[in-house]
């Protein structure tokens, strides 16, 4: 980053997607700007522009009225710093994810575990006969037109699958805005329709065309699997207890057993890194640089000056900021919350000739925050001084 650098970012509401682009499309950056549009209005724009499906869950208000003006950001870092400023409280919402590129905007409750959700009805269908498994996770697309409802939407999918469903009483009548997604299998389908209903499904007798709808209990929508007790567990427990504290363990010597959602699971794959973002959703940031580069950028960032003014939300801008520079960011918005730090504080830092280090430094301290730098990544923590 040289010369002057000047980021504006005004962000108010809230917001959510869903995709028809490849996977990589969700790490491409966007530049939009609004001002008080209905989030479904402005969901429905974005999705044509920019080709992506954008779903707002249905116990969304889709006249919730969203600003803001964003430059060269990814979509889920857009959605992620636009929901922090959603109130009331008891209407907080949360981006997750569905299928491979499905990005859903839903109360947080839900979103919490959607994918989880998602999980369970997967492993049902893991344990059906092999060319009913195929049925079940064939990904084809899924549309339907303004005003349909749910009944028929349901109704269509049995037909076309030679389903039958029982407890369709269950289902009730409402009314859906348009909607389209290009690649989500049958069983992801299925969990988009119902689990706005707060339904979910068993299947009678283990037969595969036969399906039970049955209330969908939230509090009991979680993943337990064992794990080997190492070094690299615990760290990754620690980092998981910051971000999901109702996650729940029980070490037995040599295992631990681990009871949490989806993405909880995911980011304890061995396969992962223990740097890695663990968020709803699994939004991953680029994998770290190389150590040659990393030590290229380390005297980059050393030894190049900045100057310029920054200004907006407290929280996107941060990210942004490193972002743009290679660097990772790691934080725990519910303890920062609890020390008092109103992370859609809106702030305005101005720095004449100091390092990226000093830049963060300024941003973090106009947010009530301070920063731990240790190569390429970057810990958020609330200010000492907050006594907090």
């Amino acid at each position: 980053m040289k010369g002057f650098l000047t980021i504006f970012l005004v962000l108010a509401l809230t917001l959510p997607l869903l995709a028809k682009r490849p996977a990589d499309a969700l790490s491409q950056t966007v530049s939009l700007e609004w001002s008080d549009v209905p989030i479904r209005s402005a969901m429905r724009k974005l999705g044509e522009s920019q080709g992506v499906s954008i779903l707002v869950d249905r116990r969304v208000d889709p006249s919730l009225p969203i600003s803001g003006m964003f430059r060269e950001i990814t979509i889920p870092e857009v959605v992620r710093g636009v929901l922090l400023s959603v109130t009331p409280p008891e209407k907080k919402l949360a981006l997750t994810r569905l299928g491979d590129d499905v990005l859903y905007v839903a109360p947080s409750a839900y979103a919490q575990r959607l994918r989880t959700l998602s999980a369970i009805q997967h492993g049902k269908v893991a344990k059906l006969p092999e060319t009913a498994r195929r049925l079940w996770l064939r990904k084809s697309s899924l549309a339907w037109e303004e005003r349909a409802t749910p009944r028929t939407l349901l109704a269509n999918l049995a037909e076309k699958y030679n389903l039958k469903i029982l407890d369709s009483k269950r289902i009730p009548h409402d009314l859906w805005a348009a909607a389209a997604f290009s690649s989500l299998d049958l069983t992801d389908q299925f969990v988009l329709i119902l689990g706005q209903l707060d339904l979910t499904w068993d299947f009678v007798d283990g037969k595969p065309n036969r399906i039970e709808l049955k209330p969908l209990n939230l509090d009991a929508t979680v993943l337990t699997k064992s794990y080997a007790v190492n070094e690299r567990l615990t760290d990754k427990l620690e980092k998981v207890q910051e971000a999901f504290p109702d996650t729940v363990t029980d070490d037995a010597g040599s295992r631990c057993s681990v009871t949490a959602i989806a993405e909880v699971h995911e980011y304890l794959s061995p396969t992962v890194s223990a740097n890695a973002e663990i968020s709803l959703g699994s939004f991953r940031r680029p994998a770290l640089p190389s150590q040659p580069s990393r030590k290229t950028t380390k005297k980059s960032q050393a030894t190049t000056l900045i100057s310029g003014k920054i200004s907006g939300t407290f929280l996107p801008v941060f990210c942004q900021v490193c972002e743009k520079n290679g660097l990772e960011v790691e934080y725990s918005a519910d303890r920062l919350l609890d020390a008092g730090v109103e992370l859609d504080r809106n702030i305005s830092v101005e720095v004449k000739n100091v390092t990226l280090e000093a830049l963060l430094e300024a941003v973090a301290q106009a947010g009530g925050c301070a920063i731990i730098m240790e190569k390429n990544i970057v810990r958020l923590k609330a200010h000492v001084s907050s006594g907090k």
